[in-house]
């Protein structure tokens, strides 16, 4: 029996479901049903895409662990509350370490807020071009992909969430339009989702997960796979730290004209502007 993909709820998955969907990959019996499953995990969303009409997408990858900057404040405030009020505590290690994520997590909301800002704005320049054939898309999960989903809403536009049962963070949020909010069991399924109708790629700071997914569409366009597709990555402090790209070409693992495959910006402003190039207006 084939199952769809259904709606996701607002209470937490099961780690009985994530188990069963990991250990369909490696049961030879389980084989027949799990085809079932990805051919039903494609062809159920390519259906609702089409529905509506959906020709192109805007996609915004990021970390689920950035919080907004209001959220950031209040959990800074809360530890400087318990320093202040236990004396003997606020020597511990313990407390450093609560002051030290603290801050960090102040000093990340900044990506939160600027994907929140950029969304918008693409937002509001799709609606000026009467386009209502592109949508942006996010992971669906809290973060970055919160974020991007919430500034498109924020203006009263709709927007696309594709989850995956995974053992923690990825709840759907709220921002994402009820008809386009997709739980996914395959990320093999989730990631041809993202690809096959990008216009562009906006990759915030993150962790395994964000990584992937920048390598693997570095992949495909390198290996021509798929075509093109402008890929904007935000943060330089971050992107230039986590991966030396000049490094993989100077040891010749990729070629010199593998780094055009990219862009670094660090503002609303620049992304923005690069973005906008990708979409089309109708008028």
């Amino acid at each position: 029996m084939t199952d769809s993909i259904d709606k996701p709820s607002t209470s937490a998955i099961s780690p009985e479901s994530i188990a069963t969907s990991s250990k369909d990959l490696f049961n030879d019996a389980a084989d027949e049903a799990t085809a079932k499953r990805l051919a039903d995990e494609w062809l159920s969303v390519e259906k609702a895409f089409d529905k509506a009409n959906i020709l192109h997408t805007i996609v915004f990858f990021g970390s689920a662990r950035i919080e907004d900057k209001h959220k950031a404040e209040l959990i800074q405030e809360k530890v400087k509350l318990l320093s202040q009020s236990q004396t003997n505590l606020s020597k511990s290690e313990l407390l450093k370490q609560a002051k030290a994520s603290a801050e960090l997590t102040l000093k990340q909301s900044r990506y939160y807020e600027d994907a929140r800002q950029l969304a918008r704005l693409i937002g509001e320049h799709l609606y000026d071009c009467e386009n209502q054939t592109t949508k942006l898309v996010t992971g669906g999960g809290p973060g970055i992909m919160e974020a991007a989903n919430r500034g498109v809403a924020e203006i009263g536009q709709s927007s696309i969430g594709l989850n995956i049962i995974i053992p923690r963070e990825q709840i759907p949020n709220r921002y994402i339009s009820e008809e386009f909010s997709f739980n996914f069991r395959y990320f093999s399924m989730r990631k041809m989702h993202f690809l096959k109708r990008a216009k562009v790629i906006i990759v915030f700071p993150g962790g395994f997960g964000t990584l992937d997914e920048l390598m693997e569409v570095l992949t495909l366009i390198q290996t021509q796979k798929i075509p093109p597709i402008p890929i904007i990555l935000y943060g330089s402090k971050y992107w230039q730290k986590v991966i030396n790209f000049r490094f993989l070409a100077e040891q010749e693992y990729i070629d010199w004209e593998d780094l055009n495959l990219y862009q670094i910006v660090d503002s609303v402003k620049e992304a923005f502007r690069l973005a906008v190039h990708c979409i089309e207006c109708i008028n």
